[in-house]
């Protein structure tokens, strides 16, 4: 019985640490945030809407870091990101016996630019970073839509996580 409540009583202080923290709690004051400022993003594809989908994605990547902030006038910035969009392609994968597609592939290719805003000099590059999805299609086509939506967001949120993660090795190489 004495275990149990110790275990209990050591489960409670466990949950109650955990509820103190919280995502978006202010940087440590010896971390200066890098602000960040992202320009219109240029879509190279026939897709529309893909560069406000990565803009959003990429804000929310930047804000929920901590080590970086996003900033909507390039003058406040310390550097900027540059991205086109490449090439978005969604290709069918394989086949049921009835010719009706069961799997597609879905690669979104980006270039991405960190120069440094004030003498403009490149700091980092990619000129092919990609994201890959292979997802299993519904044949009702507003499901396969939806599908195909929810799988481009996924892309969109494995760039935006792999630009961030750049950004701050880039930042730490400088230092």
């Amino acid at each position: 019985m004495k275990k149990a409540i110790i275990l209990i009583a050591g489960l409670i202080m466990f949950l109650g640490a955990c509820s103190a923290l919280r995502v978006n709690d202010p940087v440590a004051e010896d971390i200066e945030q890098v602000k960040i400022y992202i320009e219109a993003i240029a879509n190279n594809t026939n897709k529309y809407g893909l560069s406000i989908e990565l803009m959003n994605a990429l804000a929310a990547d930047i804000d929920a870091d901590g080590r970086l902030l996003f900033v909507n006038n390039r003058d406040e910035a310390d550097e900027v990101v540059r991205i086109s969009i490449l090439s978005y392609v969604l290709e069918p994968l394989t086949y049921d016996k009835n010719m009706n597609v069961e799997q597609y592939k879905l690669e979104v290719r980006v270039s991405v630019f960190l120069v440094d805003a004030k003498d403009n000099q490149e700091i980092w590059e990619d000129t092919q970073m990609s994201a890959l999805q292979i997802y299993r299609n519904d044949p009702d086509l507003a499901q396969g839509l939806a599908i195909e939506n929810e799988m481009r967001q996924v892309a969109w949120e494995k760039l935006s996580r792999n630009i961030v993660r750049n950004i701050v090795k880039a930042q730490s190489q400088r230092d």
